[in-house]
């Protein structure tokens, strides 16, 4: 059921993601271990999987804002993020939307605790991202084309 209630919010509300999402830039984060990364699946939103981030506060540095948003979503105090594209502009549907990424390797998987926000957590191979929104996609290839798993 609130699967179903987010859906109908989303779409009732879409006409103002128009107006809002071009101003703002996000920022996300790619964690990595061995051959895979940390996808999200958000409530509220398309239903395709994302890299765990949200919306850099007005004054707040784009590294603090993905340190946060990693905390507040999937529950890990990761630090020393490495900054993997600055800001990135993509069109998804028709909508201009803006990054910034970082990413983190890791050795071990952490337990992950999902937030209100957060309605799956899946880890997906770097080899294939499917069924992922366009900033997973892109993410996903400039961190292989940089070799940063050797």
């Amino acid at each position: 059921m609130k699967n179903v209630i987010f859906k109908v919010l989303f779409w009732l509300l879409w006409p103002l993601v128009w107006v809002y999402a071009p101003l703002r830039a996000r920022a996300r984060v790619l964690i990595v271990c061995d051959d895979q990364f940390l996808a999200v699946k958000p409530y509220f939103g398309r239903g395709k999987w994302q890299l765990p981030g949200g919306g850099i506060k007005f004054g707040e540095r784009a590294i603090d804002a993905a340190t946060r948003e990693l905390y507040e979503e999937v529950s890990l105090p990761l630090h020393d993020l490495q900054n993997l594209i600055p800001v990135q502009t993509y069109t998804e549907k028709g909508l201009l939307l803006r990054y910034v990424l970082f990413y983190k390797k890791i050795a071990t998987r952490p337990i992950i605790t999902k937030n209100k926000e957060i309605a799956d957590t899946k880890w997906l191979p770097l080899s294939h991202p499917s069924g992922c929104s366009g900033h997973v996609r892109s993410a996903v290839n400039t961190f292989n084309k940089l070799h940063l798993l050797k």
